[in-house]
């Protein structure tokens, strides 16, 4: 919970594995129940994606690099009424995150990175070794 894991090729505890040669995929489980979940993430790479899944594989939301500012991930999951109250009194730290409401509590997001050629191996790692999926606080 609350922090990205690397996906291999094998599959670990989680039952999950990741089999196509050119992603590198991290999965983060999360939960809006004390409040908004922030995901953030930065780096020159070909391509990344990541999609927001509710408890029951639900897709709730997905973006890529290509829809983000800058470039860059910055997405805020909160409930509806949460959502109200960041709002109301925004916080200057959001003023760049894209803010969804997530209609269940618990989740879990799939972060994709392209690795097209073993140059980019370490440049995609470090995209996500660096990425965060964690509870908001102000």
């Amino acid at each position: 919970m609350d922090s990205f894991f690397p996906l291999t090729s094998e599959p670990g505890s989680t039952g999950l594995a990741n089999d196509d040669p050119f992603l590198r995929v991290a999965v983060c489980g999360f939960s809006v129940d004390g409040g908004p979940a922030r995901f953030v993430a930065k780096g020159a790479i070909p391509f990344w994606s990541l999609a927001i899944y509710d408890a029951n594989s639900n897709e709730i939301f997905s973006m890529n690099d290509h829809t983000a500012v800058n470039g860059n991930l910055d997405l805020v999951m909160a409930t509806p009424i949460q959502l109200v109250d960041l709002r109301k009194t925004p916080p200057a730290s959001l003023a760049q995150s894209i803010m969804v409401e997530m209609p269940n509590e618990e989740g879990y997001a799939v972060l994709r990175a392209l690795a097209p050629t073993d140059s980019y191996e370490e440049t995609v790692r470090n995209f996500l070794t660096e990425s965060s999926c964690e509870p908001f606080r102000r």
